[in-house]
């Protein structure tokens, strides 16, 4: 087993003073007239950065993972592909695979077309959060906004459009919080992280279907309230604990 003998923390405070828009290279936080792509994202997240050393003991040869022990290529190659089901957000993919031992082996897949969770800011610091019935839990959740993107619309232009329709938002400044993958076991989906600041707020324009109750949480009861694990989205757990990270809190 792996023991991590020493964490030595490098903050750069970039954004953590009040007032301060951070920035990378001297470029300043994307805002809402600024176009922003998936695929840029990365260079504008700002985050605290460690710098992990960790020490191995005699036992880690033992839990050293096969496939780094031999080199072995991991790529699963598709043989043969099998829709099951077309429905309204998801299809349903029965796949047979050839594995990197020469066998073969089937692959249930749920194809999803992804989305965006925001956690947005206010004067106050406080955070507007929606409660909803979750049907496939049997529970309401109290999460961040979201929304599903349509098919080939970039991340950003959901995350404006959720903000606005969920909790009746419109943010000056974004600030790209990466992605998440929330269940690669058999499920595709790829979540987009906002935070959004100097927020204005309207009227909401929710889904027909779309039923829930806005409130809006200082975000340091937030944080305690999802180390404390009352909140257990995972979008929401994230997007709370990376903006707690970037904004040096």
């Amino acid at each position: 087993m792996r023991e991590v003998r020493q964490v030595r923390e490098i903050l750069p405070h970039a954004g953590a003073e009040a007032g301060v828009t951070p920035s990378v290279g001297g470029r300043a936080a994307v805002s809402a007239a600024e176009p922003l792509s998936a695929t840029n994202t990365a260079a504008l997240v700002f985050f605290r950065r460690y710098d992990i050393i960790e020490q191995t003991n005699a036992s880690a040869a033992a839990d050293t993972r096969r496939g780094k022990e031999t080199d072995m290529d991991l790529t699963e190659k598709t043989l043969k592909s099998e829709e099951i089901y077309r429905g309204k957000i998801v299809t349903l993919l029965r796949d047979t695979v050839a594995l990197p031992n020469g066998k073969t082996s089937i692959r249930e897949v749920v194809k999803h077309p992804g989305g965006v969770g925001i956690l947005a800011l206010d004067e106050q610091d406080r955070v507007p959060m929606v409660t909803q019935y979750r049907y496939c839990m049997g529970q309401t959740l109290l999460e961040i906004p979201a929304g599903k993107r349509e098919a080939g619309e970039d991340p950003f232009a959901t995350a404006i459009r959720e903000l606005k329709e969920e909790v009746g938002a419109t943010a000056r400044e974004w600030l790209p919080l990466g992605s998440l993958i929330a269940s690669p076991g058999c499920y595709n989906e790829e979540l987009w992280l906002y935070l959004a600041r100097g927020l204005s707020f309207g009227t909401m324009d929710l889904d027909d279907d779309e039923f829930l109750d806005v409130e809006r949480i200082p975000f340091d009861e937030l944080v305690h309230r999802v180390m404390d694990g009352e909140i257990r989205d995972a979008k929401t757990v994230a997007a709370v604990l990376k903006a707690k990270v970037l904004l040096g809190r």
